[in-house]
C-alpha cells in the first residue's frame, strides 16, 4: 500500500523498513547518488604551480600551457575557489583612493557644454598617452 501511495517499487519500501529497523528512528532515506555520480574531476597537484617561473604565470593561456593542462580546466578550478588570482600590473587590485582619482579623471574629460542634457566626452585629438612598459609586460609563451 506504502508503494502505491509513494509511486515506487516494493523493493524500496523494504529496504527503507530495514534501515530503519537496524539503525533506529532517525534514518537518511534520500538517494545516495548526488555526489557520486558523472565525471570525476582532474586532479591538479599545486606543486607544479611553484615549479614555474613567475613570468609564465601572467595568463590562464599561458598558465595551463606551462602545467600541460586545459585552459577551461583551469578556469573552473578559479571559479570554483581551488586557485585563486593575485593582482598584476596590467590589472592591480584598486583602493578606494584610486577608484576616486579614475573616476574624478573620467569626468573632467566631459565635455562641460553638454554635461546638463547629452553628456560627451572631449575628442581629445590633442592628446597622446605613451607608455612603453605595457608593450613589454606580457609576452605570450
Amino acid at each position: 500500500m506504502v508503494a502505491s501511495v509513494f509511486s515506487i517499487y516494493v523493493r524500496t519500501v523494504h529496504r527503507i523498513w530495514r534501515q530503519v529497523k537496524n539503525s533506529g528512528m532517525h534514518v537518511d532515506v534520500s538517494h545516495k547518488r548526488t555526489g557520486n555520480c558523472g565525471r570525476k574531476r582532474i586532479q591538479i597537484d599545486l606543486t607544479q604551480f611553484l615549479e614555474i617561473p613567475l613570468r609564465q604565470w601572467t595568463t590562464l593561456d599561458s598558465l595551463a600551457c606551462s602545467i600541460n593542462m586545459n585552459k577551461t580546466t583551469l578556469f573552473r578550478r578559479l571559479k570554483s575557489g581551488a586557485i585563486r588570482r593575485h593582482s598584476n600590473a596590467i590589472k592591480p587590485i584598486l583602493k578606494e583612493e584610486n577608484k576616486r582619482s579614475r573616476f574624478q579623471f573620467c569626468i573632467s574629460m566631459l565635455d562641460e557644454s553638454s554635461i546638463p542634457q547629452d553628456p560627451i566626452f572631449k575628442g581629445m585629438y590633442n592628446i597622446v598617452h605613451i607608455d612603453e612598459k605595457w608593450f613589454y609586460m606580457t609576452k605570450k609563451i
